[in-house]
C-alpha cells in the first residue's frame, strides 16, 4: 500500500473480467468510507483513510460507488478478453503492449515507403527511406512504451497502431486501374474510428483525410459529388458504427454520452474542479516539447529531470524535441513550401503541424507534463519531419539535374547531421533506460540489472559515491 492508495496493475485484466461477468464496473471492493465521502476526488480528504481489506485504488474512475477504467475499452475487447476466455488467465500487459507495438513498427515501415513511392518516388533515395524507417519507431515514443509496459501504454501504442494502419489505407486507397477503392477508404476509416475505444486524442488524425484526398475532394470530384457517394459514404459509415457503441458505453457508466470518465480518477488532485493555471500552460507545453536533456560524465550518462511548475508532472528525460531532434527538422517545413507543393503534401505538412500544437497543448492542460504523453502526438511530429526531410532531399535533386549546384557535399553532410541526430536520440533513449529517477527504475525492478550494465562502465565513474 502507498500513501493510503494502493497501486493496481491489472486495469485492463479487471476490465476483461467485468465484461465476461457481463457488467461494466471492475470487480473491485469498496471502502465505505470512500463511497460515504460527499467529494471523493479529493485527495486530501480520502488520505487519512483505505485499509488491507477495503483499499483505495489508485487512478481509477470511481463513480457513484463502484470503479471503473477510464482507458479505452477496445484493447479489453480484443485483446484481454479472448486471452482469458481461451485460456483461463489474465493476458500480461507487457504482451499487448508488445502486439501492438510490433505491429506499429512494421505498419510504420510500410508507410514510410508508402509516403516516398506516392509523393516522392523520382527523388527518395532508398537509403533514405531506410534511414526513416529505423527513425521512425524511435521518433513515435515506442522506446518509452517498450520500458513502460503497465497499463498506461495499452491505448496509446493500440491507437498508434490503428492510426498507421488507417493512413495507409487512405495513402493506397486508389487501385491500379485508377478506381478509388471504397472498401480500402471504409478499413481505413474503420481503423482511424477505433481510436474512439483507445485514445480519443487519435482521432485529430481524421483531419489528414482531407489532404490526403484534397484532389478527390475537389478536382476529380471522386468524393462528396454524385459521383462519388458509394466512397463518401463509406469514409463516414466507420465513424458512426463506432461512436454508437462507445457513447452508449460511456451513457452507461457515467451518465454522459461524451464522459469518457478520466475526470472521475482518484488521483494525487481532485480532476474534477482543479486545473492548471492558464499562466503556466505554456511553460508546461513548453518544457513537454523542448525541456533540454540531462546528460552527464557518470552512468547511467543520462538523468531524469523534475520541474518546479505548479503543475502536474512525472520525472521526464526531456522534452520531446530535444529527446528526437531530428523531428526539429520537421518543423522547418515551411522553408521548403516549394518542393513540398511540388509533391503535394504542403497542406499535409500544416494539417499535421497544427493538429500536433493543439494535441499537445490538449494533453499538458488536462493532465500535465510526462513523457508518456508524447505518444500522442510524437507520430504526428515523425511524420512532418520524413515528409522535410524528404523534400529536402528531393530539393537537393532538383537543384542538380538543374545544372545549378553539384550537392554531393551538402547531401554527404545532411545524411550524417540524420544519423548522429538519430544515435543521439538512441543514446538516450538505451541509457535513459537506466537512469534512478524515472519511473519504475531498474534500480528497483532489476537491480542485478541495472549493476551489470554499470560494471561495463567502470572507468567513467572511478571514484563516485
Amino acid at each position: 500500500m502507498t500513501f493510503n492508495h494502493w497501486v493496481d496493475p491489472y486495469q485492463y485484466q479487471h476490465l476483461a473480467d467485468a465484461f465476461l461477468n457481463g457488467h461494466l464496473y471492475l470487480d473491485l471492493p469498496v471502502d465505505p468510507q470512500l463511497a460515504q465521502l460527499q467529494n471523493p476526488y479529493d485527495y486530501t480528504a480520502r488520505h487519512d483513510f483505505g485499509s488491507e481489506s477495503a483499499p483505495v485504488f489508485w487512478d481509477y474512475a470511481f463513480f457513484d460507488g463502484k470503479y471503473y477504467t477510464y482507458f479505452g475499452a477496445l484493447p479489453a475487447l480484443l485483446m484481454f478478453v479472448p486471452f482469458k476466455a481461451i485460456t483461463g488467465q489474465w493476458m500480461p500487459t507487457s504482451l499487448a503492449i508488445m502486439i501492438m507495438g510490433v505491429i506499429s513498427i512494421i505498419l510504420l515501415s510500410v508507410l514510410v515507403a508508402s509516403v516516398a513511392k506516392r509523393y516522392f518516388a523520382d527523388t527518395a533515395s532508398w537509403g533514405m527511406v531506410l534511414l526513416m524507417s529505423i527513425f521512425a519507431p524511435l521518433a513515435v515514443d515506442l522506446s518509452y512504451f517498450g520500458y513502460m509496459t503497465d497499463f498506461y501504454s495499452v491505448p496509446i501504442v493500440s491507437s498508434l497502431a490503428f492510426t498507421v494502419g488507417a493512413l495507409l489505407l487512405w495513402i493506397h486507397a486508389r487501385k491500379r486501374s485508377g478506381e478509388l477503392s471504397a472498401l480500402r477508404i471504409f478499413l481505413g476509416s474503420l481503423l482511424m474510428a477505433c481510436n474512439l475505444g483507445c485514445r480519443p486524442q487519435f482521432m485529430i488524425a481524421c483531419l489528414l483525410a482531407f489532404p490526403l484526398f484534397w484532389k478527390e475532394i475537389t478536382a476529380t470530384r471522386e468524393l462528396f459529388s454524385r459521383k462519388g457517394l458509394v466512397q463518401t459514404i463509406c469514409a463516414f459509415v466507420p465513424f458512426f458504427m463506432a461512436a454508437v457503441p462507445w457513447m452508449w458505453y460511456n451513457y452507461a457508466r457515467f451518465g454522459s454520452l461524451l464522459n469518457f470518465g478520466a475526470n472521475y480518477n482518484l488521483t494525487g488532485f481532485n480532476m474534477t474542479e482543479v486545473h492548471p493555471s492558464r499562466f503556466a500552460v505554456p511553460a508546461m507545453w513548453l518544457m513537454q516539447l523542448f525541456q533540454p536533456t540531462s546528460v552527464g560524465g557518470v552512468f547511467p550518462f543520462v538523468q531524469a529531470i523534475n520541474n518546479t511548475l505548479p503543475s502536474p508532472s512525472e520525472p521526464s528525460l526531456g522534452g520531446y524535441f530535444m529527446i528526437v531532434p531530428v523531428a526539429l527538422i520537421g518543423l522547418l517545413f515551411f522553408v521548403f513550401r516549394k518542393t513540398m507543393k511540388k509533391a503535394h503534401v504542403y497542406g499535409l505538412a500544416w494539417v499535421l503541424a497544427i493538429s500536433m500544437v493543439v494535441v499537445s497543448l490538449v494533453d499538458v492542460s488536462g493532465a500535465g507534463i510526462t513523457n508518456r504523453y508524447h505518444g500522442d502526438f510524437a507520430w504526428m511530429a515523425a511524420l512532418l519531419a520524413m515528409l522535410t526531410i524528404f523534400s529536402i532531399e528531393s530539393a537537393f535533386g532538383n537543384l542538380e539535374r538543374g545544372g545549378v549546384y553539384d550537392c554531393t557535399q551538402l547531401k554527404t553532410a545532411f545524411l550524417v547531421l540524420l544519423v548522429v541526430l538519430i544515435l543521439f536520440t538512441v543514446f538516450i533513449y538505451g541509457f535513459g533506460t537506466f537512469s534512478t529517477g524515472r519511473y519504475s527504475a531498474l534500480t528497483n525492478t532489476n537491480p542485478d540489472l541495472y549493476l551489470t550494465v554499470k560494471s561495463w562502465f567502470m572507468g567513467f565513474y572511478a571514484g563516485q559515491a
